[in-house]
């Protein structure tokens, strides 16, 4: 089980979303507004997190993993092209990571 200390940065976009938009799994483009910097390859560990985003008591992030997992999966059938409108688990997962996304647009626009 991983300690406190290495999931202190949380993040409000899921990492199972930054790896289809990522070179390997291990970098993604991105921009940090706050410096107006655009960065090329940037670490998945180190884009769209925040310190103890969900609390220091790991509840909500440890239950956030364990959807991600789902979540996952689902993107990558539809990355496969698959057609998930008869895979009721793919589609529930698929629809609660929409939700979750909406939820922290809008509730967490000010990070």
């Amino acid at each position: 089980m991983a300690s406190k200390n290495e999931n202190r940065n949380q993040h409000y976009v899921p990492k199972c979303y930054l790896r289809n938009f990522s070179d390997g799994d291990k970098f993604i483009a991105t921009f940090l507004h706050s410096k107006d910097r655009f960065i090329k390859e940037a670490g998945l560990d180190s884009v769209a997190f925040k310190e103890y985003l969900y609390g220091k008591d790991l509840v909500i992030e440890n239950i956030l993993k364990k959807l991600e997992g789902d979540w996952a999966e689902a993107f990558k059938a539809i990355i496969a092209d698959k057609d998930v409108s008869n895979d009721e688990m793919e589609k529930n997962n698929f629809s609660d990571n929409v939700i979750y996304s909406v939820s922290k647009c809008k509730n967490f626009a000010h990070i």
